[in-house]
């Protein structure tokens, strides 16, 4: 069985969020891991396609059956991730979570800084990484998706309607996904901050190396407490210098005009000063 609808994006836009909260409904069935990146990394793909399908073995009769894989939106980071997945799913359904393209950067470098990767210093990086970049670039990304999949089958959830309206907007995903909107999802309105969880991980593995061979033997309670007393010593969010700044909106400030209009949002909706 292949899966029909996919979280394609964006990345650090809320995605795991949204995968967790559908697995509630009945209807619906997410693939664990809920990223496969089939599509976008070549060595899985020539795992070929009984590998994949055979993530989605035990769906049985959900009708929804979902990849969460947020790195397929990153069309110039992932090159022929759209036409791969379009040849062996032509009628995949297309779901593209997104937040305002310079707070994804931060969040996006923030992870990859908690979670240990070899990254430059902020600024530095966005300019000479472009994977922290090109993920925002949704103007881009959505236009190859309508062309490819029709614009009936893209969904856009924006993540500051969804942090304030949460169960309207979940109703609306599951009016497009044809299944219940009537269902009640548990703890969508639960608020989730990655940014600081992965600097809480960072300091937490620095300061405490051995603690995540013995984290499932600690009550969930302690460790919370542990996590919420911690984030007040590490370094929240990274700022932009002034060059910098203007830079990245130079790179994105027309593109994001651009897929808001075609959202039917002002082209204001993200302010850039």
């Amino acid at each position: 069985m292949l899966p029909n609808h996919f979280i394609i994006g964006a990345i650090k836009a809320g995605t795991t969020s949204l995968a967790s909260l559908l697995r509630q409904h009945p209807e619906v069935f997410v693939s664990n891991p809920k990223e496969l990146h089939f599509f976008s990394n070549p060595n899985n793909f020539a795992k070929g396609r009984a590998w994949y399908e055979s993530h989605f073995a035990s769906a049985g009769g959900k009708k929804v059956v979902l990849e969460a894989t947020p790195n397929y939106a990153a069309m110039r980071t992932y090159p022929g991730t759209l036409d791969r997945l379009g040849e062996m799913i032509p009628d995949a359904r297309l779901i593209f979570m997104v937040r305002h393209p310079l707070e994804r950067i931060m969040s996006h470098w923030y992870f990859g800084f908690g979670a240990g990767w070899d990254v430059p210093p902020f600024n530095e990086a966005v300019r000479t990484r472009s994977l922290f970049v090109d993920p925002s670039r949704y103007g881009e990304q959505a236009e190859a998706m309508r062309a490819k999949f029709g614009a009936g089958n893209l969904h856009v959830i924006f993540l500051d309607e969804f942090k304030a309206t949460p169960d309207e907007e979940m109703a609306r995903l599951c009016e497009f996904l044809r299944i219940d909107p009537s269902f009640r999802f548990a703890d969508a309105d639960v608020p989730r901050n990655a940014m600081a969880t992965a600097g809480a991980y960072r300091w937490i593995n620095k300061n405490f190396p051995y603690l995540h061979k013995v984290r499932t033997i600690i009550p969930t309670r302690v460790r919370r407490a542990l996590r919420e007393s911690v984030l007040k010593k590490v370094e929240r969010r990274p700022e932009w210098d002034a060059e910098t700044k203007r830079w990245i909106i130079s790179e994105l400030a027309d593109d994001s005009r651009r897929f808001l209009r075609s959202c039917g949002k002002p082209e204001d909706y993200w302010r850039f000063d």
